[in-house]
């Protein structure tokens, strides 16, 4: 399944910075998607860039019972995964969770990597971080 659904301006949140080089995005899950479909996150770029994926939080799973959810808790994984080019495809793990985020930078190569001070977004690089929340059905 595959709905190619564009995140732009209208998914930026409210809350958090959306602009200057931090890029804050709220993306609602329908509550009725399976929790066995694959979510791929295309960045594309109109230069040869590097894109890490810095950090990414997995909240918790959609169970259909209490009983299939114990001992599951949240994991929070430091990363330095990158792609580099004008494609960036992400595959991430959004459909079987309630909430997930997922930061990643866009670099000039050579430029900065997820260690560069975020002092420097907008400078550097480009921060954007994606939370993807759902209701469990």
């Amino acid at each position: 399944m595959e709905i190619q659904q564009i995140i732009d301006r209208r998914y930026c949140s409210r809350s958090l910075q959306c602009g200057s080089g931090n890029y804050n995005y709220h993306i609602p899950v329908n509550k009725y998607t399976p929790t066995n479909v694959k979510f791929s996150l295309e960045i594309n770029t109109t230069e040869p860039l590097i894109v890490f994926q810095c950090k990414f939080t997995l909240g918790n799973v959609c169970f259909r019972s209490k009983i299939e959810a114990k001992g599951m808790q949240s994991q929070q994984e430091v990363s330095q995964e990158m792609t580099q080019g004008y494609q960036h495809i992400w595959s991430l793990p959004v459909a079987p969770l309630f909430d997930s985020g997922y930061h990643f930078r866009v670099a000039a190569p050579d430029l900065a990597d997820c260690s560069t001070d975020p002092y420097f977004a907008g400078k550097f690089f480009t921060d954007y971080f994606f939370y993807f929340y759902r209701q469990c059905v």
